[in-house]
């Protein structure tokens, strides 16, 4: 119970509302160091003396470690093949071979085939340099958000005379570009903050770009290039995984793991090492005596440029020692312990990029069916974040906005600009396929799954299927090829459709 010491309880004589206040704020400080002690994470004791935390913002606690988190990050990648594979699994996982744009349902027959070909039009055409279409765009982009943290699209209208049918492009720039370092109130009012701009209401208004790679060979720049510039938010898209309220950019998906990885590494080459000692077989050969006669008999034997005799062991040889000779082997204690360490260090690893353990290492001896299914399924939800949260709002449809008002600002009639795609992710392979097409037909003849978004899924275009299905019915007739019955079909109608084949 809070009290007042000798020295305040004689203040208090003197000036008892003084006195009072004192033992009010004794009273609170109690209460709120019982509430402390009732979370072990609180504790400051001997074993979190060591542990020293930050109060700081999403964006002061990446401000001044950015750059080195993004360093490292990207020699990992380069070096290390554990980190290469989690980046290369991750970008698979998420993007595959591209998202699939669809138009919306309602439009008409011509409207649809008018928004694929504008589409397909820009997909051709999007890379300046000729090098991707825009799913490999996607490749790049998240493998970047990946290593770097971030990603940036900056779009460019192209003039008439190229003659193009969607007169849009787009280049992918590394998280290098954004100048971190820039952080100040501007004369408009507007705040930057590592890099981004926001004017009053806390909108994204302008980004602060380099206009060529900070880490660029130094023939391909110029004074200019090491200032930033400012790029209205209105021609550059910014991608990256959001990790806490308030965070102005991403941070590379190795951050947690970062050490691990390094640290086994090192561990696997001095195994290495180890083993290569393992290996090896010495042999010493000790003498007894010191005679003239052994002397004058090692007189032809060769020697080093240290005077030192030179030997050799060769298989099925026999030798003969002198007399004052004996033959000692030293044999190097092997070591144990490797895989389990590694296993482990491995499945840590995982777990902090968000990988399931196998998918990481590549190490299947561990698993069975049942597991591999499980660690799919719980794997996929987190999966279905980083698509459904990040990629879809923050890549895809901002895409599609920018292609659509690129092609109605040319003069394409019949587009309607104001309704966006749908977007289709990668079609997630089946851990077991007999099962696994029964589960789906089950959704399908339930109504539970869209047959468009089944089909989408395979990377096809619905209406083309379908269209394709009525132009082959005939042939298929006439051969006597009938196929099951359609999700939802009546029984008997199925059976008629058998009888009459």
């Amino acid at each position: 119970m809070a009290s007042l010491n000798a020295f305040e309880r004689a203040l208090s004589a003197v000036s008892p509302g003084w006195g009072a206040r004192r033992l009010s704020d004794k009273f609170a400080f109690e209460q709120v160091s019982e509430a402390v002690r009732g979370f072990d994470a609180a504790r400051h004791d001997r074993r979190t003396a060591s542990w020293h935390t930050g109060g700081g913002s999403a964006s002061r606690e990446l401000s001044g470690s950015l750059s080195t988190i993004r360093n490292r990050s990207r020699d990992l990648v380069r070096n290390n093949e554990w980190a290469r594979n989690i980046k290369t699994k991750l970008c698979a996982h998420i993007v595959g071979a591209g998202f699939t744009p669809r138009p919306p349902s309602d439009l008409s027959k011509a409207a649809k085939k008018r928004r694929r070909d504008l589409w397909n039009a820009f997909s051709d055409n999007c890379d300046p340099e000729g090098l991707a279409d825009w799913p490999g765009k996607q490749a790049q982009i998240i493998g970047e958000v990946i290593e770097g943290g971030a990603a940036f699209v900056r779009w460019y209208l192209r003039p008439p005379e190229w003659g193009m049918k969607v007169p849009l492009q787009c280049e992918v720039l590394e998280h290098d570009h954004l100048d971190t370092a820039k952080t100040e109130i501007l004369q408009s009012g507007n705040v930057v903050v590592a890099g981004v701009e926001y004017d009053d209401y806390g909108r994204r208004v302008a980004y602060w770009l380099f206009p060529v790679h900070p880490g660029e060979i130094s023939i391909l720049r110029s004074g200019r290039n090491f200032l930033s510039e400012r790029v209205p938010a209105t021609e550059v898209d910014h991608i990256f995984r959001i990790d806490r309220v308030g965070q102005v950019t991403g941070v590379p998906w190795l951050a947690p793991t970062m050490l691990r990885l390094r640290d086994a590494a090192d561990y696997e080459e001095a195994e290495l090492v180890r083993k290569k000692i393992e290996a090896c077989l010495t042999v010493f050969v000790r003498r007894t005596g010191h005679g003239p006669a052994n002397l004058a008999q090692r007189e032809g034997q060769a020697r080093d440029t240290r005077g030192r005799r030179l030997e050799k062991i060769a298989p099925g040889l026999i030798a003969y020692l002198q007399a004052d000779e004996e033959v000692q082997a030293v044999t190097p204690t092997p070591s144990n312990g490797y895989d389990t360490h590694m296993s482990r260090q491995l499945l840590a690893s995982a777990a902090g990029a968000g990988l399931p353990y196998a998918s990481a290492s590549g190490d299947l001896t561990r698993t069975s069916f049942s597991s591999m299914r499980e660690g799919k399924l719980d794997f996929w939800q987190v999966l279905d974040q980083w698509q459904w949260l990040m990629a879809v709002p923050q890549m895809l449809r901002p895409a599609d906005r920018r292609v659509l008002a690129a092609a109605a600002g040319r003069g394409m009639v019949g587009i309607d600009a104001g309704r966006r795609s749908e977007w289709t992710p990668p079609r997630r392979p089946w851990v077991d396929p007999q099962k696994d097409a029964k589960a789906k037909e089950t959704e399908l003849a339930l109504g539970l799954e869209s047959w468009r978004e089944e089909v989408s899924a395979r990377g096809y275009d619905p209406d083309e299927r379908l269209e394709e299905m009525e132009a082959d019915a005939p042939a298929l007739k006439k051969a006597g090829i009938v196929f099951c019955a359609a999700p939802g079909e009546p029984q008997q109608e199925k059976d008629l459709a058998d009888e009459q084949a």
